[in-house]
C-alpha cells in the first residue's frame, strides 16, 4: 500500500513534533464511509497520529492503547491538517486541526523499543 496521507511538512525534537498533512481526495480511508458524504474515520486519524511519529522515529511504530479521544469535527478529502504531537517516554498526546480549527485529540500509548 502506497502512503495514504502526503507529509508536507514535519518539525521536531526530542519531545515534540509538527507535522503538516495533506488527506488526499482518493485516501482509500474514505472508501466505503460515507458515500456521497465522505468523512476520514476516527481510527484513520489514529493511523495518522501513528504515521506521523514513525517518520519522527526513523521507523513503523505500534500502538499499545488509544485514550482520552475525541473527535470533534469531520475531515474531508483534500483537507491540510496540522498534527501536533507531545510525548513523554511512551505516551503520546495529539491535537489534529484543519482550516476551521480541531478535529480531534487524544492520546496513545506507542511500543518502546
Amino acid at each position: 500500500m502506497t502512503d495514504p496521507f502526503r507529509l508536507d511538512r514535519l518539525d521536531h525534537d526530542d519531545r515534540q513534533a509538527e507535522a503538516q498533512v495533506h488527506v488526499p481526495g482518493d485516501c482509500p480511508f474514505f472508501q466505503g464511509h460515507f458515500p456521497g458524504e465522505p468523512i476520514l474515520p476516527g481510527v484513520a486519524q489514529v493511523v495518522l497520529v501513528t504515521w506521523v511519529l514513525g517518520r519522527v522515529v526513523g521507523r513503523p511504530l505500534r500502538i499499545q492503547s488509544v485514550h482520552r479521544v475525541k473527535f470533534t469535527s469531520p475531515v474531508r478529502p483534500g483537507m491540510d491538517l496540522v498534527l501536533r504531537l507531545a510525548w513523554e517516554g511512551p505516551k503520546v498526546q495529539w491535537r489534529l486541526a484543519g482550516p476551521e480549527g480541531e478535529v480531534s485529540s487524544g492520546e496513545v500509548l506507542r511500543e518502546t523499543p
